[in-house]
């Protein structure tokens, strides 16, 4: 392609891929991955079939799939740091135990909450653009009902979207 940014992208997706491989999580990251494409696939099929509840069925496919790999990512990366701090505490002879198991409570707080903050971003999002598929709908369907469903969703999702990283940021303090 002349640039170096798929280059980087798959860099880091394999660097991701072994550590969830490494951390016993790949298998998860892979499911999540495959209900992630298989929603895009749904997805599309459903738009130009007309199905826009299938449309709607396939958007919770694909972000409860995004929500699995981003959580099987979180949690390799937590994994990789405290199997450092285990090696860690046993090359030192258990003699900086106070300190590590202190990181150790640390580190699975921080991304325990990274995880669910991620996953209610996403949730957040999944919200907004099942709202807006149904405003579409509603539009060139002429259910105004539905579509002002839809916008009710949109905003919805937007200010879940906001509490959730704001309730993260102060989760994380």
């Amino acid at each position: 392609t002349g640039s170096f940014i798929p280059a980087l992208i798959g860099g880091i997706a394999a660097l991701l891929l072994a550590m969830t491989v490494a951390t016993g999580h790949g298998e998860e990251l892979l499911n999540g991955i495959q209900t992630m494409l298989q929603g895009f696939v749904d997805f599309f099929t459903s738009i130009f079939t007309g199905d826009i509840d299938g449309a709607i069925e396939a958007l919770k496919d694909i972000f409860g799939g995004l929500k699995t790999a981003v959580g099987a990512v979180v949690d390799g990366i937590r994994d990789t740091f405290l199997s450092f701090l285990d090696w860690l505490d046993e090359k030192t002879g258990g003699r900086l135990s106070v300190i590590i198991d202190f990181f150790k409570d640390l580190f699975t707080g921080l991304f325990d909450s990274i995880n669910e903050t991620l996953g209610n971003l996403i949730d957040a999002v999944e919200e907004i653009f099942g709202g807006i598929v149904n405003f579409i709908a509603g539009v060139f369907t002429q259910d105004w009902d539905r579509a002002w469903e839809g916008v009710k969703s949109i905003f919805t999702g937007i200010w879940n979207g906001i509490i959730s990283a704001l309730e993260g940021a102060v989760n994380l303090i």
